[in-house]
């Protein structure tokens, strides 16, 4: 989206500095970040001004045009924050099946955007190297579970690794989802990196 929008200009521009209030969990976040650094560190807040800069109609037209998950870009019911929040343990909520749909849709080149936003984007993936020669390109991020009263339940993780992962001419789409029942550390964003990492080369290696 910033990419095709030209809000983003290339790995490190724009560069946009922290402010006191912003959210930021890491020390990592408290400092200038550019595209390079969001993505590999899922700096929330520059997601959120980025958002923002698109406004609530183009957000909603690229995520009407990816088919991403449900399309629910309206955000915590009656506060009106789906431009910031809605990817955010919100109502915008997409399937391990809908994540590789995209992904495929999006290697493939098969969205209406620029040959830039395409270059560009896949260019700031954070790689990692695998055994037998693979290496993954991917995104993780963690989160917590909802309880049935649907309040946020901090003992109870969520952990995603969504990406691809490439050997010579061959490439396969992941998506790892990690659902705690008890508290557990580190980070289960880490967790489903890690374990993917360790896990897919074994298999794919096979066929």
């Amino acid at each position: 989206m910033g990419f095709d929008a030209d809000i983003l200009k290339d790995q490190h521009d724009p560069v946009w500095p922290y402010m006191p209030g912003y959210e930021a969990p890491l020390a990592s976040h408290k400092t200038n970040v550019d595209p390079t650094p969001w993505l590999r560190d899922s700096v929330v807040w520059y997601s959120q001004k980025l958002a923002s800069q698109l406004g609530k109609k183009n957000f909603a037209r690229y995520v009407e045009m990816f088919g991403y998950g449900d399309k629910d870009v309206s955000g915590d019911p009656g506060l009106d924050n789906g431009l910031t929040h809605a990817w955010l343990l919100s109502s915008l909520s997409i399937s391990a099946e809908e994540q590789i749909a995209f992904l495929y849709k999006m290697l493939k080149r098969q969205f209406p955007l620029s040959t830039k936003a395409y270059d560009m984007t896949f260019s700031i993936v954070p790689t990692y190297p695998m055994a037998d020669g693979w290496t993954a390109h991917g995104k993780s991020g963690s989160g917590w579970q909802r309880g049935h009263d649907g309040a946020i339940d901090r003992d109870r993780q969520q952990g995603w690794f969504i990406g691809w992962a490439s050997k010579g001419s061959r490439t396969v789409l992941f998506a790892r989802l990690i659902l705690d029942e008890t508290k557990i550390e580190p980070y289960g964003g880490a967790r489903a990196r890690e374990g993917l990492i360790q896990d897919l080369p074994p298999l794919v290696s096979r066929k």
